[in-house]
């Protein structure tokens, strides 16, 4: 969401750029290691990740599950598996042109500047709690612009359908 904005205000640029403001999940307790200290600067090495082929699993200060489960067209399903009794924020920030049309309970839906649709389905055990915001992003240098961000406060698994209609 950040990445035109690594040039000038400190404060904008830590936000834009901290980890809770990208999209996937990221674990709330402990927060995030290694520390951000400045652009492109942190408090020492991530520990060592194995990427493995089916299903995605990274091992490292935190272990989760992230796969696509399916994709039939037009919908792709994402399944999060989360480290047992860890809080993990998931958030998926859409593009400046997808604007809400209806946002509540578990089920989303978008609606395209250049016509397209987007449902998107939520459904976890035990249930995510399920927010959404308006995010400010820089989609392209020295450019602001006002988002919509889904965000899921979770923990265990949590299947995310995003299909376009």
């Amino acid at each position: 969401p950040g990445t035109g904005a690594y040039y000038a205000d400190p404060t904008r640029r830590a936000r834009l750029a901290d980890a809770a403001a990208h999209n996937g999940p990221c674990p709330l307790h402990p927060p995030v290691t290694p520390k951000r200290l400045g652009p492109f600067l942190w408090s020492g090495a991530l520990p060592e990740a194995k990427l493995q082929s089916s299903p995605t699993r990274l091992v490292g200060t935190f272990r989760s599950v992230r796969r696509s489960v399916s994709f039939e067209n037009p919908a792709w399903i994402i399944e999060d598996i989360l480290p047992e009794g860890s809080e993990h924020q998931i958030r998926y920030s859409l593009a400046p042109e997808w604007k809400p049309l209806n946002a509540s309970g578990k089920t989303l839906i978008f609606t395209h500047s250049g016509g397209a649709g987007l449902r998107i389905s939520i459904s976890g055990s035990p249930e995510p709690v399920c927010t959404l915001e308006s995010v400010e992003v820089s989609p392209s240098f020295r450019k602001f612009q006002t988002a919509h961000a889904i965000t899921l406060h979770a923990k265990g698994t949590v299947r995310t359908t995003l299909q376009l209609t």
